[in-house]
């Protein structure tokens, strides 16, 4: 666990200083040795979205909510994507304007 500990520490340095890739492996790495880091899960889904990786990080966090259901730290997360994930995808963005036709429709009635 302290070779865990160590490479998270790396790995936040390398977060920090937008070395995005290299955070991204050694977390990983981090994950491997001890499945329980809960900050660790955390921040690999937030490197994956600074690498613009949306659907990546979007299904890190739903497998670390498994993992750890009551972690807040890790349901703020997924709650702040959800947006981003919806309107990633060309379908998200049709839903959305479907909804609204459906809407204005039902206004009108």
């Amino acid at each position: 666990q302290n070779k865990a500990e160590m490479l998270y520490k790396i790995a936040t340095v390398m977060a920090h200083v937008k070395h995005y890739p290299k955070a991204i492996q050694l977390l990983g790495r981090v994950i491997e040795l001890n499945a329980t880091a809960q900050s660790a899960w955390a921040m690999l889904a937030e490197c994956y979205l600074h690498v613009g990786k949306v659907d990546t990080a979007s299904a890190i966090l739903a497998h670390a909510l498994e993992k750890f259901p009551a972690n807040a730290t890790l349901r703020l997360m997924q709650a702040t994507l959800m947006p981003q994930i919806f309107m990633s995808a060309d379908e998200g963005r049709q839903a959305c304007a479907r909804f609204i036709q459906n809407l204005d429709a039902l206004m009108q009635e």
